[in-house]
């Protein structure tokens, strides 16, 4: 069916994106807006505002001249929707990107242009309407004559029988008399595509005269839709926005707005859960038959209590609370003076009045969206999640439903959603088999294995120690295979304390554990690369919340009798209580620097296991549980609890078939160059395997590396801390373009025991970084009453400066460390001399003054009398951000 003009309908004097939906069919399949923002850094909070406050979800955002790179692009996600860009890699300005409600599936399609920058994609909704957008930005300094002939190529690319919109940028004035002008609608309207904007969407006042053009524009090529356009009269930069909205027929029986869903009657749930009679699971002694019990009385409730319930889109869908009637009523007058203007362009006054309207506006959208951030990063100060959900937010790192990202990316026109699980299935099943195996014996167990003297015996669970492992699982996370929820457990934690308590009494005494408890769902959550690939994606596994409490009640009585017997090495820092990341690289690193002050060459080799836990045989695992004491009964039932084990994927509602189913670092440590270099010969598979004799297998060598990243850390071959601390700098700048003080404590404090105790020069940087973040969060009053010394802006903001904060971390962790305190006695005491001086122990270099040996020591000499005296576990931290924040004063 050919296009003709009548089928596309453009609508004027549309002040803003609300009355252009106010003038269309309610009955919006789908809705595009267009804007030339000139700058996403310098708009992005007006074009927020400007999405907020449309009475109906924008499904499509396009932006042209974002002038954004893209290691800032990040920042600048839109709570909701997907994005995706088309950004110069060389030099500023210009740039695409697109935004995607994530309802929406789209499909980008690469094609190279080179009088253009173009981002083009299929866009499918789920009421199954699917059309090819367009958006275009041509640069004025490109050919428009060569521009027009590359569209037409790009064009004929496009199937004829697709709906296809072309919204952009394209700086053709379509209201000229210029030749270009004709050449470039034929063009188009050979395609089929129908102009649908013809009013003026730039209007400039220039030293000249007036300039006005219609150099935004919309094409379309609806198949059998009505499509409505509009210039509207909201405008971030100097362009008008241009809208767009597709139309169809109401009767659809997929859509969103108004659908039931099931959910349970919470009430009617824990009063039926509260009714269960337990007595039968109790006199049970099969720990088949108890958890048959268990599982079928409370899905009994679970149905007797499910109810439908019809929902519809929440109108409020954006919790911004900075969004206030101040706001919308400063950019409703701002889009008035703007239309005004546009019908008097050459009146100085009306384009006057609407700056000075435009410049309020914007001044009041940056102070109250700030005054929030505030407002929000002060209540959390004492709620790290809460905190780190803000700094995801302002940074970009906002999360998409996995679902989405896998069917966006994997769903094709033959592959169903079970086609997409059972795939997964396979994938995650065949990478753990492809998986080579060695089987060169490295080591002899019998010669480093040291086997106690005493063995595991499990200790009965009583009723309260069931109600405590009930109450400490964790309400946020899904259900497993039984759909059992952790907060009904909970609900009735009392009463099914007994059961859960002598369900895993029998199943240890017995030796048995129910195989549908040893069935995980597996979600795929995608790692890095294209989404297109099944590989690209990892396994996260989700247990039932019954799995979860009988693992934390044995591996507790696992764990106390590791420690009352000292069996794990206290250089076991994964999976242990009040050890972490952070206190192992300062270990790692002081071990570094004594080796360095002594003159010795250091050899490491970085070991990232591949899929370690996939591959970990279970026989190896048994006979090592067995040499560690546990023995009998717990070590029958951990054999049973390993074998059988399968798993499902699941993607939204669809499961797949049931089927069967990491860092670590060498350090050698040597006198002289020549023997660092012969003494270990190390070669490695590309298969992570290592072996230390060259003649067993042909083995790539493993590769000497300049720097290595390490937990986090950037570790350099000398130990300088070079390219750390530019890693950090750069994180930091990255931040500063969102600011916060709050948020950039948390990049800072990382690691800064180990990379801290580098020179005071490298630490310069961080500091004026700082200081800049300082000045950005404080009111210009505060700055300018410290504009002589900025220094003092660290004690007004409750906030430690990078050299003292090195301190206060390192006295945090070792003040009470005996081990680094020998005192100095001095027999003739004087008033200069004190008797509670600690000694400091020579070094042969700067490495050996970096050692916490000689460091912790020093910190505590430097401390005065009165503070070393008020410190105790439980004040140190409060003592010593106090001293701190005072030398700050006296600076």
């Amino acid at each position: 069916m050919d296009i003709t003009p009548e089928d596309v309908y453009e609508l004027t004097d549309c002040v803003d994106i609300n009355q252009f939906l106010d003038k269309i069919p309610n009955n919006v399949e789908l809705l595009c807006i267009h804007m030339n923002i000139r700058s996403v850094i310098k708009n992005f909070e007006s074009l927020e505002q400007c999405i907020m406050s449309s009475s109906r979800a924008i499904d499509v955002i396009m932006l042209t001249e974002v002038n954004l790179s893209y290691s800032l692009s990040n920042i600048y996600q839109i709570k909701g929707y997907m994005m995706y860009t088309e950004l110069r890699k060389s030099k500023k300005g210009g740039g695409i990107i697109i935004y995607i409600k994530n309802k929406h599936k789209f499909n980008i399609k690469h094609y190279k242009t080179q009088y253009c920058e173009s981002l083009l994609g299929t866009i499918h909704t789920p009421t199954r309407y699917s059309a090819v957008l367009c958006c275009i930005y041509r640069p004025p300094s490109s050919s428009k004559h060569l521009f027009v002939k590359e569209l037409d190529t790009l064009l004929c690319k496009i199937p004829r029988l697709e709906d296809l919109y072309i919204l952009g940028d394209i700086n053709i004035d379509l209201r000229s008399s210029r030749p270009i002008k004709e050449i470039y609608n034929t063009t188009m309207y050979t395609h089929g595509l129908v102009c649908g904007i013809n009013e003026y969407t730039r209007i400039e006042l220039t030293k000249n005269g007036l300039s006005k053009s219609c150099i935004d524009h919309i094409y379309a090529r609806p198949r059998s839709l009505d499509v409505y356009t509009a210039a509207l009269g909201t405008a971030l930069a100097d362009h008008r926005t241009v809208a767009l909205a597709v139309t169809t027929i109401m009767n659809r029986s997929t859509r969103e707005d108004s659908k039931y869903i099931k959910r349970y009657d919470h009430k009617k749930l824990i009063k039926s859960l509260n009714e269960i009679d337990w007595k039968p699971a109790k006199i049970t002694i099969c720990p088949y038959k108890i958890y048959k019990c268990i599982i079928n009385n409370i899905q009994k409730c679970y149905e007797n209590s499910t109810v439908k319930v019809k929902t519809s889109i929440n109108k409020n869908r954006y919790n911004n609370t900075w969004i206030n009637n101040k706001i919308l009523k400063a950019c409703e007058y701002r889009d008035k003076l703007f239309q005004n203007w546009i019908g008097d362009p050459s009146n100085r006054i009306l384009k006057q009045q609407y700056n000075s309207s435009r410049n309020y506006a914007n001044k009041l959208i940056r102070n109250f969206k700030n005054q929030k951030l505030r407002q929000d990063i002060t209540n959390s100060k004492n709620n790290p999640r809460a905190l780190w959900q803000i700094l995801n937010e302002l940074t970009g790192r906002t999360k998409t439903l996995a679902d989405t990202i896998i069917i966006n990316a994997l769903e094709k026109n033959n592959t169903s959603i079970t086609d997409i699980a059972e795939n997964f299935a396979l994938c995650f099943k065949n990478s753990v088999k492809d998986m080579p195996n060695c089987n060169i014996k490295l080591l002899n167990r019998e010669t480093y294995a040291d086997v106690p003297k005493v063995s595991c015996r499990f200790q009965k669970l009583t009723s309260k120690s069931a109600l405590k492992e009930i109450r400490s699982i964790n309400t946020n996370k899904a259900p497993g295979i039984d759909r059992i929820r952790a907060q009904d457990l909970k609900a009735i934690g009392t009463k099914i304390a007994d059961v859960i308590a002598h369900f895993i009494n029998e199943s240890v005494r017995q030796g048995k554990y129910p195989n549908e408890l040893k069935t995980g769902i597996v979600r795929p959550i995608h790692k890095k690369g294209s989404q297109n690939i099944y590989e690209n994606y990892r396994p996260i596994t989700i247990l039932s919340a019954i799995d979860k409490i009988v693992e934390k009640a044995i591996a507790k009585q696992i764990n106390t009798f590791y420690s009352n017997n000292n069996i794990i090495t206290n250089k076991q820092y994964g999976f242990q209580p009040k050890k972490s990341t952070t206190q192992l690289l300062s270990q790692f690193t002081d071990s570094i620097y004594k080796h360095l002050n002594d003159k010795k060459h250091i050899l490491i080799v970085f070991i990232d296991y591949s899929k370690a836990f996939d591959t970990l045989k279970h026989d190896t695992l048994l006979a090592k549980l067995n040499d560690c004491g546990i023995q009998g009964p717990l070590n029958k039932w951990c054999k049973n609890y390993l074998e059988e084990r399968s798993y499902v994927v699941k993607i939204r509602d669809t499961l797949s078939l049931v089927l069967n189913a990491d860092k670590t670092k060498l350090m050698y440590v040597c006198s002289s160059q020549n023997r660092k270099s012969h003494s270990l010969k190390l070669i490695a598979h590309n298969h992570n395997c290592l072996h230390s004799d060259l003649t067993n297998c042909s083995c790539a060598p493993v590769e000497v590396v300049s720097q290595q990243k390490y937990l986090g850390l950037v570790i350099d071959s000398r130990l300088k801390w070079t390219e750390h601390i530019n890693h950090v700098c750069d994180k930091l700048r990255a931040m500063l373009a969102k600011f916060r003080l709050a948020l950039v404590e948390t990049t800072i404090h990382y690691g800064l025991s180990s990379y801290g105790r580098t020179s005071k020069s490298h630490l310069d940087q961080i500091y004026n970084l700082q200081v800049r973040f300082l000045k950005t969060i404080v009111p210009d009053k505060i700055k300018n009453k410290y504009k002589n010394n900025y220094h003092q802006l660290f004690y007004h903001c409750n906030t430690i400066p990078i050299y003292d904060k090195v301190k206060y971390i390192l006295l945090c962790d070792h003040f009470f460390n005996d081990s680094f305190k020998t005192f100095v006695y001095r027999c003739n005491k004087t008033r200069s001399a004190s008797n509670t001086i600690l000694n400091l122990p020579s070094y042969n270099n700067l490495y050996g003054k970096a050692m916490l040996q000689y460091q912790i020591p020093k910190l505590i000499n430097e401390l005065p009398a009165t503070v070393k005296s008020q410190i105790s576990n439980q004040n140190i931290k409060n003592k010593l951000k106090q001293h701190y924040l005072s030398l700050v004063l006296l600076a």
